[in-house]
């Protein structure tokens, strides 16, 4: 969220203005519904559904059903690029 750095303080003890503290405000609240869609209870049955077709499959199928997934989460909610962590 890069559009909060400039609404916040740039150093310790440095007082935020009231319009700086409406428009943070403003952009929190802009944010929840893409905090609430990728809540873990949303996340994590979709997670677990890979994971079960994945175990079943062979390496060459695996590869297919994660590349399918990815295509469909992309075309879903309009992402250019998914990166993984962990």
């Amino acid at each position: 969220m890069k559009d909060l750095e400039p609404r916040t303080p740039d150093r310790a003890g440095v007082k935020m203005t009231w319009t700086n503290i409406f428009a943070l405000v403003f952009k929190v609240l802009l944010a929840l519904p893409g905090l609430i869609a990728n809540r873990p209870s949303v996340v994590d049955p979709r997670v677990h559904a890979v994971r079960s077709l994945t175990r079943k499959a062979s390496h060459a199928h695996q590869r297919a059903l994660i590349t399918q997934f990815i295509k469909k989460v992309k075309s879903e909610k309009g992402y250019e690029r998914i990166g993984a962590v962990g």
